[in-house]
């Protein structure tokens, strides 16, 4: 918060109240999920420099070269080492030391790797509808698979992500004349919470109708308000907590 105190060179007298709401709001800029990782890429690059004698903070850009050719040659992509590169420059800002990220000899060693090893992200193949209504169609007739039956068409239907389904609450949802409307209260593509609604129509078959499946999941689980998909046990019991996106994954491959 160093660079946050002086204004103009000057230092102004500052309540502690003041700086701590803003170191709040500077660390709300990020997600839980991206300061976690920057904590563990970094606390990766200090225990490689210490292991080979090297300064951490700060770090020369021969140590960072190195680095990121070490872990290359041990099979890290090129995104993961962008990643980590973005946390050591962080740190070096935050303890108000220099880094020079841009340094000719570290742009020099990234783009190496990218040349070497590629760019190109692994994407998991998209699920077609011919694949929906399969696994749909395999559900267990209870109440689970009436859940699990809302969760894929849902999922389907809205492209959600699996953190964004998992994160829906009945209040969440609005009926509409051509079928509902599922309000995002918060997502990845939205990182300021400012919220979107996103339309689900009626589907033309039944079988496979989103509307429908998660009408019949809200009727048969009972709830009527909180999360919108939880536990199941396999006495029917509904659960009060929201199932996590480790759960939907589960639910998809299971299916699958």
């Amino acid at each position: 918060m160093t660079d946050l105190i002086k204004v103009n060179g000057a230092v102004p007298i500052i309540s502690e109240d003041l700086l701590e709401s803003t170191k709040g709001y500077v660390n709300s800029s990020r997600s839980d999920n991206t300061l976690k990782a920057y904590r563990s890429d970094l606390n990766h690059f200090t225990a490689w420099a210490s292991s080979h004698g090297l300064e951490a903070l700060p770090a020369m850009p021969q140590t960072i070269s190195l680095y990121l050719s070490d872990m290359a040659r041990q099979g890290y992509k090129p995104s993961t080492l962008e990643r980590r590169l973005t946390a050591i420059t962080q740190a070096h800002k935050r303890s108000g030391l220099e880094f020079d990220r841009s340094h000719a000899l570290i742009k020099e060693t990234m783009s190496g790797i990218k040349r070497t090893k590629g760019t190109a992200q692994d994407q998991k193949e998209a699920l077609m509808t011919e694949d929906i209504r399969a696994m749909v169609q395999a559900l267990p007739d209870n109440l689970l698979g009436l859940r699990d039956r809302a969760i894929l068409l849902l999922g389907f239907a809205g492209a959600f992500r699996r953190s964004e389904l998992v994160g829906l609450d009945l209040d969440d949802l609005r009926e509409e004349v051509q079928g509902l409307v599922a309000h995002l209260r918060r997502s990845k593509t939205d990182q300021e919470g400012e919220g979107r609604d996103i339309p689900i129509p009626y589907g033309h078959n039944p079988a496979t109708c989103p509307v429908l499946a998660v009408q019949e999941w809200i009727t048969a689980s009972g709830i009527t308000s909180g999360p919108l998909f939880r536990g199941v046990d396999r006495h029917g019991n509904v659960s009060e907590t929201r199932l996590t996106d480790r759960a939907v994954a589960d639910i998809v491959k299971r299916s699958a």
